[in-house]
């Protein structure tokens, strides 16, 4: 992928997204960004973010001052996620869901940071309002993440721009083994507890432009950008090892959640609906081995 390229598939995300360097000063300003904050991408490149858009906290503290993601990615190379306000152009507050990761150049030195955010104005003030149609019908109540119907506007998304682009990228459809043992077994509030944690897990491991969506009640679906094929069985291996790693207990002796994954890779002239029955497919393969297993092909 050319620069220009990249720039492009920067600035036709939803979401905004901005670069800073090791001296915490803007250096490039999607598209989208302009569209969220009102600032153009002339009046901030150069610039320092703390001194415009003033990232506050949801208790309404300043980051800037008491926790700069950017300025702790740049110390320590970590990855950040949070939600807050940032001030827009003309003075009012917007709420976003922050996520910052370290950039490294050749030699592996770290020279900056990016952050994506995305406008959750409308939804945080909601996401506790059970009766929210608007809400429910793109966000799981449970789990925060998109829902089925908002993933497939997101995937739908994602093979036009590899139509334009040629950006390709990964689906995987992973599904929790023995939902129906464990929901039997397990009181209501530990079963969701499972699932958020499983959640959790996932998001903080993917990078920020990849997508994360609660799509039934025991199955995920994740959407890795511009991978290669030749990744794919490897980064759904990732996947299922991940809830072993951090060995999440469901109380019921001898009993781990463990994942059938079924993964595939976008490819010339496929549908959403052709990649939601090859991952379908390729997940119901992997539970026929028992669980615990990835099945991928493209």
């Amino acid at each position: 992928m050319t620069e220009n390229q990249y720039t492009a598939f920067l600035d036709n995300l939803y979401e905004g997204v901005y670069y800073v360097d090791k001296y915490m000063k803007i250096k490039y300003w999607s598209k989208s960004a302009e569209l969220i904050t009102g600032f153009s991408s002339s009046e901030l490149i150069g610039q320092k973010c703390e001194k415009i858009l003033t990232h506050t906290n949801l208790e309404g503290q300043t980051l800037c001052e008491t926790g700069c993601l950017c300025r702790d990615t740049l110390i320590n190379g970590s990855y950040y996620q949070t939600e807050a306000y940032l001030r827009h152009k003309k003075g009012h507050l917007i709420q976003v869901s922050v996520k910052v990761s370290p950039m490294y150049d050749m030699k592996n030195n770290l020279i900056g940071a990016i952050q994506v955010f995305t406008n959750n104005d409308f939804y945080l003030r909601r996401r506790d309002d059970s009766e929210d149609e608007s809400y429910a019908l793109y966000y799981d109540k449970l789990t925060k993440l998109p829902t089925k119907y908002n993933m497939k506007l997101k995937i739908k998304n994602k093979i036009q721009e590899y139509r334009r682009y040629g950006w390709t990228f990964g689906l995987f459809l992973l599904e929790i083994d023995h939902f129906e043992e464990l929901s039997n077994r397990l009181d209501t509030h530990k079963m969701e507890k499972l699932v958020t944690d499983i959640a959790d897990l996932l998001k903080k491991d993917l990078r920020p432009f990849d997508i994360l969506s609660h799509w039934e009640k025991n199955q995920f679906v994740v959407l890795l950008v511009n991978i290669k094929k030749e990744h794919l069985t490897m980064l759904g291996e990732r996947l299922r090892n991940l809830i072993k790693k951090k060995g999440l207990i469901t109380s019921i002796k001898n009993t781990e959640p463990s994942f059938s994954i079924g993964g595939t890779l976008v490819s010339e002239g496929i549908t959403l609906e052709e990649l939601i029955e090859k991952i379908t497919k390729f997940c119901h393969a992997s539970h026929d081995k028992n669980g615990d297993c990835v099945t991928t092909s493209w």
